[in-house]
């Protein structure tokens, strides 16, 4: 991707000329002089630094749509040395543009490829904001997991599909390749972006399972005891493929535990 540097007029709200670096793909960054929100030439996508540093993003065209990055829920999910590799195989762990990814291979059976790290003290939250890649046939899923490391038992909260519906689930797992059951019948799941969101909490007596669209709104799926099935102390993400034919792929952007 070029960066092509231009200095062109814009419609601001102080009428003023902002530097600004345009990129081949017609996404810019801007450097206003005034407030970000009167750059209405702005594709979405673009960033915008006002005069006090602050960062935003553009999400819609026109004057508004304007987003502070720093009130997004990003939180970085670090480097793949921070997890503990759980059934790697033939799978694939990276750092991409400060995200992490995991690609699973074909397999005739379930596989989970995980990484994962100390559970943590209760009461807490676990939230991850990842991208999925899979074909809508049976049978893909991935999302964040909890494990017991004593006897391998793991429980999921994630998305996948089941046949060309894509889904949110909640599962059992005997180990990463033996699938126990679903706590609740998975149901079809309204997408309505590309970076999804899933979460666990924990206060020590209830622990429940969480998603959302846009990573601050969230709404609960399924709520049992916190030792139920397992007493976690892993907590992770991963992915499954259980199709003999296609691989599955996540792009985890954001990891978080507080």
């Amino acid at each position: 991707m070029s960066l092509i540097t231009q200095n062109p007029t814009i419609d601001l709200a102080t009428e003023q000329q902002p530097s600004i670096y345009y990129l081949d793909d017609g996404v810019a960054v801007f450097k206003t002089i005034g407030d970000p929100a009167g750059v209405v030439a702005a594709n979405p996508g673009s960033l915008a630094v006002d005069a006090s540093g602050n960062v935003y993003r553009k999400t819609s065209t026109g004057a508004a749509g304007w987003i502070n990055v720093v009130n997004e829920p990003i939180v970085l999910p670090g480097i793949v040395g921070d997890f503990s590799q759980v059934n790697p195989g033939g799978a694939s762990f990276s750092n991409e543009d400060n995200a992490i990814v995991i690609r699973a291979p074909a397999s005739a059976g379930d596989n989970m490829r995980i990484l994962d790290r100390a559970y943590p003290t209760t009461p807490c939250t676990i939230t991850l904001g990842f991208v999925p890649t899979f074909f809508l046939t049976n049978f893909f899923h991935t999302g964040l997991c909890m494990r017991e490391s004593g006897t391998g038992r793991i429980v999921t909260c994630g998305h996948g599909n089941s046949g060309a519906t894509f889904i949110a689930n909640n599962i059992k797992f005997n180990s990463p390749t033996s699938f126990n059951s679903d706590y609740v019948t998975p149901l079809s799941y309204a997408q309505t972006s590309s970076l999804l969101w899933v979460r666990f909490t924990d206060d020590g007596v209830t622990r429940r399972t969480w998603f959302s669209n846009d990573g601050k709104n969230f709404i609960q799926f399924t709520a049992v005891g916190r030792t139920d099935f397992l007493t976690p102390d892993r907590i992770g993400f991963y992915v499954n493929t259980n199709n003999a034919t296609y691989e599955s792929v996540a792009k985890f952007y954001s990891f978080s535990i507080t």
